[in-house]
């Protein structure tokens, strides 16, 4: 139970009964006299239970319901009031509240109220991780199947455009080959030349080829998602090849990685998009001098960690909190769907690893991954 229960009264008796009922069972208990007092300790921590008294000065039970309602966050609210009847009750209830108790309360009511509200929120959050599952297996589904089409789609005509380029080179170089001394140009010079064209378009061809095999290794589209050794050093490289379209001009790219990491197991997919998700958003926040650190190392024999620290547009504290809230973003519309980080963290913790976020406006986010090389299979 690591979520505080906010208790608000102004009866001092009332507020400390209350307060060891619960801790007594094992909740945690953030005490406030009022409901101005009650709402400041709420903005810091946003509590997902508050027990208040329904009449006390400077801001009543009222208007501190009507104060944390409006904020939008999932909190159940419990009234208590000695002077309490049906109207009040209502009025109460129609403002949002889960319960009304009146004054003098039964310890055990209360309790029994607030393990209903827990249950509520427990099977909330189970749905809510099954279908965040649902959408990322559908995503990661699509990912692969896009990847598989666009490889075949372009490897067709990378094929005859490479056998084309040898067929043409031979062909031309014949043809050099056969023309007479006394033309009117530079027969070696003229080789020359066209070999070097002939070089540039062998170039690009490789590199198109390159980045579409990328891409199938990224994606997995060449095989299921096995949960097997994974080079952690090639995923983020795989990631920045995918990404470099997104670089702003001028980025500078710092990679300090170990040599010889140890491969960690894992479901690769996974984790390639995870890379994927942090690298995009730090490409995206950089703007003035832009510059991304990645590091990777070994913390001790079982653990490795992976830190992306960028000089980009960061984000205030209280922000960061909310990071991994499905949906939630700080990019213009268009630009993020609020799930990337979601799925990140969602992905970290299947693989018993741990990742956190520091930041600081207009300066630097960091994010720093722990793994361990190797952990027991989650369903």
């Amino acid at each position: 139970m690591t979520d505080k229960i906010l208790v608000v009264d102004d009866d001092a008796d009332i507020l400390n009964f209350v307060c060891e009922i619960l801790e007594l069972e094992g909740y945690q208990t953030d005490r406030a006299a009022n409901g101005a007092e009650a709402l400041q300790l709420y903005k810091k921590d946003f509590h997902k239970i508050i027990v208040t008294d329904a009449n006390m000065p400077q801001m009543n039970g009222e208007e501190l319901v009507k104060s944390v309602m409006a904020t939008g966050h999932p909190t159940e609210v419990i009234v208590m009031s000695g002077y309490a009847d049906m109207d009040m009750a209502i009025s109460f209830i129609r403002l949002g509240v889960v319960a009304f108790l009146p004054k003098p309360f039964d310890p055990e009511e209360l309790i029994n109220t607030i393990k209903k509200i827990n249950d509520k929120f427990r099977l909330i959050e189970e749905a809510r991780k099954k279908q965040l599952d649902s959408i990322e297996y559908e995503r990661l589904t699509i990912t692969a199947t896009m990847a598989a089409g666009l490889a075949h789609e372009i490897n067709n005509p990378l094929s005859f455009i490479s056998g084309d380029l040898q067929l043409l080179q031979a062909d031309f170089e014949k043809t050099l080959n056969n023309i007479t001394c006394d033309m009117p140009f530079d027969v070696a010079k003229m080789k020359d030349k066209v070999k070097n064209r002939f070089e540039r378009c062998r170039k690009g061809y490789q590199r198109i080829a390159s980045i579409i095999n990328t891409l199938r290794t990224f994606s997995g589209v060449d095989q299921e998602d096995e949960y097997a050794e994974c080079d952690i050093n090639k995923s983020i490289e795989d990631a920045l090849v995918l990404l470099s379209d997104k670089q702003k001009e001028n980025t500078v790219i710092v990679k300090n990685f170990q040599p010889n990491l140890a491969k960690v197991y894992c479901y690769s997919k996974q984790l390639n998009h995870c890379f994927f998700h942090i690298l995009l958003n730090a490409m995206q926040a950089v703007d003035k001098d832009p510059q991304i650190t990645i590091a990777t190392g070994t913390i001790d024999d079982a653990n490795i960690f992976v830190r992306i620290l960028d000089n980009g547009s960061g984000m205030p504290t209280e922000q960061i909190r909310y990071i991994y809230n499905p949906f939630y973003t700080t990019k213009n519309v268009g630009e993020g769907t609020g799930l990337g980080m979601t799925f990140t963290r969602n992905i970290i913790e299947k693989h018993h690893g741990r990742i956190s976020i520091r930041s600081s406006p207009n300066v630097f986010t960091e994010v720093i991954i722990r793994l361990p090389i190797k952990h027991e299979k989650k369903a």
